[in-house]
């Protein structure tokens, strides 16, 4: 249970609100393994140290490998925006529903009624339309990526990280 010589095995750190994800780092540093026993179920290298593919452009081979890495930018785009439908609902509601003191003098106006108040919750319901609509076109492309990759690739990190930023 301890690394072999050369091999290094480290965590990524604390994540914060994820330190459930096992994320981690291997580093070798003059280590020499069997061609046989390579990691190789998209590509391989041959006996005579040729590189073989039955994908033929790199870009391709890319997508392929990174297939794993666009499902999980979908997956927490997907949670984001749970969260920001949740917040923004809850605080339209409470403030349809917090009086304040009004042209009667008295606390019989509802917060939502006043202009800041409007301009500070309506912008950010906008964006969680918008980030819906596009979250929505990102599964889409995600489905049916054949050919797209360029594509899917660009709109799912677009996405992901507007999302988690918002």
């Amino acid at each position: 249970m301890k690394p072999s010589p050369g091999v290094m095995i480290e965590d990524m750190g604390h994540k914060i609100g994820l330190n459930g994800v096992d994320n981690g780092r291997l580093v070798f540093t003059n280590v020499r393994i069997p061609r046989v026993a390579m990691l190789n179920k998209l590509n391989d290298v041959n006996s005579d140290g040729k590189f073989i593919s039955d994908i033929a452009k790199p870009s391709n081979r890319f997508f392929k490998v990174a297939d794993r890495l666009l499902s999980g930018r979908l997956c927490i785009a997907s949670m984001c925006l749970g969260g920001m439908k949740k917040v923004i609902f809850t605080t339209i509601r409470y403030s349809q529903q917090r009086c304040a003191a009004g042209p009667t003098g008295e606390s019989d106006t509802p917060i939502m009624t006043y202009q800041l108040q409007q301009n500070a919750l309506l912008p950010l319901l906008a964006k969680t339309i918008v980030y819906n609509c596009g979250h929505i076109l990102g599964k889409r492309l995600f489905a049916n990526s054949e050919g797209r990759e360029h594509e899917i690739i660009k709109t799912l990190c677009v996405i992901k990280t507007h999302m988690s930023w918002h």
